[in-house]
């Protein structure tokens, strides 16, 4: 599957669980919590829809790292049509393989994850362009049917408010008489813009505070993080669910940090101001772009019901609270997501000046090489020198060019490493000795990396064992990509034939692509 792809889903299914576990418990903690505290846990739950970033070991990545490994065991029994010669005195004996044809995965002419991938970036894209516009129609909407707030005490009635909150930023004052309840608009430059009605000092007051702490909690700013969270996942139904929760609990909690500062005469007040701000409809309404004194008759019902309420938290509810906080960050972590390959995450760019070309390493195949090749053999070993780096505490040799290719096996580069390939590789017309014999097998990994090796050939008609690693176990061989790939002429009867690999047992070997010569 395609990393991106399954990196986006992790996320999706990952904050979808977290946010199904807070609803879950909300009933335990929905009137002992803060209103506070009950808005902005959501933002974990967004974050976790969001930051790809996770421990090694999560239980959604385990998911999806399960989801797309192939447990690979190839055993190629002896051909029941030719029998294994043995020579007379038993002490060699040669099995002869059953028949294979080459594995050669053909070339899609359309790949499904570039399809889906296209979708989902064209629906995100088409979403979030369309909430921007939203935003720019209201704003504009309503400016240009604003006027200018003049009256002398109650823009000193607005400075007494700012002051008290200790709000710096200019808070401009309009009116329109297309709007029935006060709104706050404005990321940076904040506007309150007052319906036409006549509303008294006391009103004004509540009015202004109300929109003020919008203001200062930076609400604006955190239902547009929601907003880009429902973009992201607009294929997700829950992060309709996130942006319902976040806009109920605003309102929430914005009416608590207001009450917390009046007495009892005072909170009712504030109560008969919301209910008088709901005696007529909105004709024309955007959460998007505003913060707003008042969403709806449902909602205001649950507002006064808290209003009335209220009470301050104990020292106990606080600590239930502290912990409880903790609790949602540990399960932030143990939902986890998908954790793509290291070299995908970390993009690494190592390089490597030395290309070392037609280099012949003695294995213990079938074939033999010259007493001239052997020596110059031992000199491109000692020249090979592979970058290292190290990703997540595991060390990766940096695969660049073929004369790497080869020396895997040989010397440091033992056959229980982790290589990854930095680089697209063609290869020389040498015969390729394929990774890993039968008694000293390829136990390592092999990331590919999505670059390409091209022009891999084994044309000797002598060879037992062929494809780019001869034997594997408990190996991990992904991202591989095979081009121009020449083995068919070393032919497949009584062979033992793979593309990636000849003869793996209990090895992963999944998101390989190869294409033949004859493609």
């Amino acid at each position: 599957m395609n990393e991106f792809m399954k990196i986006l889903l992790s996320l999706s299914v990952s904050g979808a669980l977290l946010l199904l576990l807070i609803l879950g418990l909300k009933p335990l903690y929905k009137n002992r919590f803060s209103k506070r505290w009950q808005y902005y846990i959501w933002i974990v739950v967004a974050l976790r829809f969001l930051l790809p970033f996770t421990p090694d070991t999560t239980i959604v990545g385990s998911l999806f790292e399960k989801s797309d490994t192939t447990a690979v065991t190839n055993e190629i029994p002896t051909s029941p049509n030719v029998p294994a010669s043995t020579d007379i005195d038993n002490s060699k004996t040669e099995p002869i393989q059953a028949n294979r044809d080459i594995t050669v995965t053909i070339r899609e002419p359309f790949n499904r994850y570039v399809c889906l991938s296209f979708i989902w970036s064209a629906f995100a894209l088409v979403l979030f362009v369309r909430k921007v516009t939203i935003y720019q129609g209201f704003t504009q909407y309503i400016k240009a049917g604003s006027t200018e707030v003049s009256d002398i005490k109650i823009l000193n009635l607005l400075s007494d408010c700012e002051e008290r909150l200790n709000i710096r930023t200019r808070v401009e004052l309009s009116r329109n008489p297309l709007i029935s309840s006060p709104i706050m608009i404005g990321f940076f430059r904040p506007r309150i813009v007052l319906p036409a009605c006549e509303l008294d000092d006391k009103e004004l007051s509540y009015i202004f505070v109300h929109e003020m702490i919008h203001y200062k909690q930076r609400d604006m700013f955190y239902k547009w993080l929601i907003q880009i969270v429902v973009c992201v996942h607009w294929f997700n139904p829950f992060v309709y669910l996130l942006e319902k929760e976040v806009n109920k609990s605003c309102e929430l909690s914005c009416d608590e940090k207001v009450i917390s500062i009046l007495d009892d005469k005072a909170r009712r007040e504030y109560g008969d101001t919301l209910i008088s701000s709901l005696q007529s409809n909105n004709l024309y309404k955007s959460s998007l772009a505003s913060v707003t004194l008042t969403e709806g008759a449902e909602q205001l019902k649950e507002r006064l019901g808290a209003i009335m309420k209220f009470k301050k938290k104990s020292n106990g509810i606080i600590a239930i609270t502290a912990i409880f906080s903790v609790f949602v960050c540990v399960c932030f972590f143990a939902t986890g997501a998908y954790a793509a390959s290291s070299a995908t995450n970390d993009n690494l760019a190592l390089k490597d000046n030395e290309k070392l070309d037609e280099v012949s390493i003695k294995t213990e195949s079938d074939r033999s090489i010259t007493e001239s090749e052997a020596v110059e053999t031992v000199d491109a070993e000692d020249a090979v020198i592979m970058n290292t780096a190290t990703v997540k505490g595991v060390t990766w040799y940096l695969v660049e060019n073929e004369a790497h290719l080869r020396a895997i096996g040989t010397g440091q580069y033992g056959l229980d490493k982790n290589y990854m390939q930095n680089a697209d590789i063609t290869m020389s017309k040498t015969e390729w000795v394929p990774i890993g014999t039968e008694s000293n097998p390829f136990t390592g990994q092999y990331n590919g990396n999505g670059y390409e090796i091209k022009g891999l050939t084994m044309a000797s008609p002598t060879v037992k064992i062929i494809g780019f690693f001869g034997f594997a176990g408990n190996a991990q061989l992904y991202n591989i990509t095979l081009r121009d790939l020449d083995i068919e002429t070393a032919g497949g009867q009584g062979k033992s034939v793979g593309a990636i690999c000849a003869r793996a047992t209990d090895c992963n070997i999944h998101s390989n692509e190869v294409y033949s010569i004859y493609d």
